[in-house]
């Protein structure tokens, strides 16, 4: 099939993954989505649709439909769990942590709480993940996000709370003497 009869069976099966695409997502937007990626993909991969000259133009560009779906549907279930996980992570108190003088511990806790709300969001979740042991690439799978955007998020958020707690060992060592 030439590359003008391959784009006119393209255009031509465009209804028939609307909706079948709609039938998928029940959204017209994620299918239009779906649709155009399904379609990329098939430009992309035309020589792959020789091996199909048995089956029909439209059941191949059902299948790349259908993986299409499925593949967003999966990433999209993988980030739905590491955020509840990260929401999970929002009430992180380091005073579990500290040893034994509570009182002392508790003031230390709350100045690091206050500390991380000081920061922006974004700064501060890559930071968490940083910190629970997630590597930079995973941190940026779970984002969505550059790695080099991980890198500078981390870097940001330290040097944030270093300063927020500088002042406050600060005001500590001032307090004492």
């Amino acid at each position: 099939m030439d590359t003008i009869e391959f784009s006119h069976r393209l255009v031509t099966a465009r209804s028939f993954l609307q909706e079948q695409a709609l039938k998928f997502t029940h959204d017209g937007d994620q299918a239009e989505d779906l649709v155009q990626d399904t379609m990329l993909k098939a430009v992309r991969n035309r020589n792959k649709f020789e091996s199909w000259h048995e089956k029909s133009f439209e059941s191949w560009l059902y299948v790349i439909l259908k993986n299409t779906f499925l593949s967003a549907y999966r990433k999209q279930k993988k980030r739905q769990d590491r955020l509840a996980m990260l929401s999970d992570l929002e009430g992180f108190l380091p005073s579990r942590r500290l040893g034994v003088n509570q009182a002392a511990a508790r003031l230390i806790a709350a100045e690091i709480e206050k500390a991380f709300q000081a920061i922006k969001p974004e700064y501060c979740t890559t930071f968490m993940l940083s910190h629970t042991g997630y590597k930079y690439s995973e941190i940026a799978d779970i984002l969505s996000i550059p790695l080099g955007t991980v890198k500078s998020h981390i870097h940001e958020a330290r040097k944030a709370l270093q300063r927020q707690l500088q002042d406050f060992a600060d005001k500590e060592v001032d307090s004492a003497a």
